[in-house]
């Protein structure tokens, strides 16, 4: 079904021989589906080329250590109890979630896409310096990525640029609107490759190519 939403083909086609996502049934992506906490923490740490031995050991040292987990997470399953017990531990550990005032994660809460760019910048590459903050906590994310070409915005909203003709095709949300697979295949997808390229720096994505 990729070729529903042609312009993301590549990052989808790209994340999905990383093992980045799990596909579905005759082989689709469901692109246009929303992403829940749970799910987005699995997207993270697989973005990262973990092994499950990688995995295993530092949500093994975390639980060891005595170190907190979330209230309504039972950090004593296994992945066999809770499928994504192991995924939110590993990225909490990590610094790329956080939970709620309430110390509670909410894995089945839908991300919207401020959480999404937050926590796939976080996991890929660092927290923007206080250079880039703003008036709101997200802009720090937004203007990085932004600056190195990697997104577009313009009246409130955000964009993925595709072509010279048509810059505003594919990714068209506010800040506050649930985050989609193809939209966070797209992102993972464009700051993993502008990385590699880059030695381990950002560098001026060009979406022309």
């Amino acid at each position: 079904d990729v070729s529903s939403y042609v312009d993301h083909f590549e990052a989808v086609e790209q994340t999905s021989e990383w093992c980045v996502f799990d596909g579905y049934p005759a082989r689709t992506f469901h692109g246009y589906n929303g992403m829940n906490r749970a799910e987005l923490a699995k997207v993270l740490v697989r973005a990262n080329g973990l092994t499950d031995e990688d995995i295993a050991i530092t949500v093994n040292n975390y639980r060891a250590a005595g170190k907190s987990s979330f209230l309504d997470i039972d950090s004593s399953l296994s992945t066999n109890e809770l499928w994504y017990v192991d995924y939110v531990l590993y990225a909490k550990a990590q610094g790329w979630v956080s939970g709620y005032s309430d110390r509670t994660f909410k894995p089945g809460n839908p991300v919207n896409v401020a959480e999404a760019t937050k926590m796939i910048t976080e996991a890929l590459f660092q927290t923007p310096t206080e250079s880039w903050a703003g008036e709101h906590w997200y802009d720090r994310y937004f203007d990085m990525l932004e600056y190195f070409d990697l997104i577009e915005t313009s009246g409130g909203k955000l964009y993925y640029t595709y072509t010279e003709e048509d810059p505003s095709i594919g990714f068209d949300a506010t800040p506050e609107s649930k985050v989609t697979r193809r939209d966070a295949a797209e992102l993972i997808y464009r700051i993993t490759t502008t990385l590699e390229e880059g030695e381990g720096s950002f560098i001026n994505y060009n979406p022309y190519i």
